[in-house]
């Protein structure tokens, strides 16, 4: 009985995996370990290089998506050329002005450049909505190409025409275009990646997005530099709120100038309100 149980606890141990006899430890010489150390130093060696080649290789294949991507916007022949004259035009009066301080002022001049040259595109809203489409393409791909100045412009010229075509506006504002304009990268991209149905600009977005939100004081005279001022931290006019500051000294010093686009902004919003 006592050999029958002995033989039934060596085969509990063998059920469970235990060998009945221990391991013996491999002898291996030095130059053994070495040329195994070696070796295993290559394989690693391989392995980094193998993934950095599929790291580039989906780069690569990301960046051809991207240039082929239309971003949302597909012209015609004709739309394509009637945009970039039409975007050579509004540039080229941005530029003439380009020392003008008000935003508002600078890009209505470059506006009515474009009304007399295209009176025809500003009678059709299709072709401002294609404008819109065609430069929220342009400021995409600027940016994918890192030229984040020249996606600005675009950007911005894409906001106002925006405005200009959407009857749901009740006026025109400052305080976005120039954030866009003149701001930061990350209200940039995140504006840009708001408008387009394509998912091209979401690792630039988580790039970007660590940066601060900066805003523009309404005050002309404000003594901060370029006006510039964390988003988060600026106080608003609570009446039309179109009108940002950085402090309330600043917002009780331009409000003489202020009060009357005021009234105007909110009697245009009401009179909008009635009519839905």
């Amino acid at each position: 009985k006592a050999r029958k149980g002995s033989n039934s606890n060596n085969k509990k141990e063998e059920k469970h995996g235990t060998p009945s006899t221990p391991m013996e430890r491999l002898n291996i010489d030095d130059d053994t370990e070495v040329a195994l150390l070696d070796e295993a130093i290559k394989l690693a060696a391989a392995e980094k290089k193998a993934m950095k080649a599929a790291v580039a290789e989906k780069e690569e294949i990301a960046k051809s998506k991207n240039q082929s991507c239309c971003h949302g916007c597909v012209p015609t022949e004709e739309d394509v050329r009637v945009a970039l004259t039409f975007g050579e035009t509004f540039v080229t009066a941005l530029d003439s002005v380009k020392k003008q301080v008000d935003i508002w002022r600078l890009f209505a001049i470059a506006r009515e450049a474009t009304r007399v040259k295209y009176p025809e595109v500003w009678a059709d809203p299709a072709k401002l909505k294609m404008l819109v489409s065609f430069h929220l393409y342009m400021a995409t791909q600027s940016v994918l190409e890192g030229e984040m100045i020249v996606a600005k412009t675009y950007a911005a010229m894409a906001f106002h025409l925006e405005e200009c075509w959407d009857k749901t506006r009740a006026t025109l504002t400052g305080a976005k275009l120039l954030e866009l304009h003149r701001g930061d990268d990350h209200t940039l991209v995140q504006y840009l990646r708001k408008n387009i149905p394509c998912q091209c600009l979401d690792a630039k977005y988580e790039q970007v997005k660590s940066i601060t939100k900066i805003g523009f004081c309404c005050n002309d005279q404000c003594s901060l530099p370029n006006r510039r001022v964390e988003r988060r931290s600026m106080v608003y006019c609570t009446r039309c709120r179109d009108a940002n500051y950085c402090s309330r000294e600043c917002q009780e010093a331009v409000w003489p100038f202020h009060k009357k686009q005021c009234h105007a902004i909110v009697d245009a919003k009401a009179k909008l309100d009635s009519r839905k």
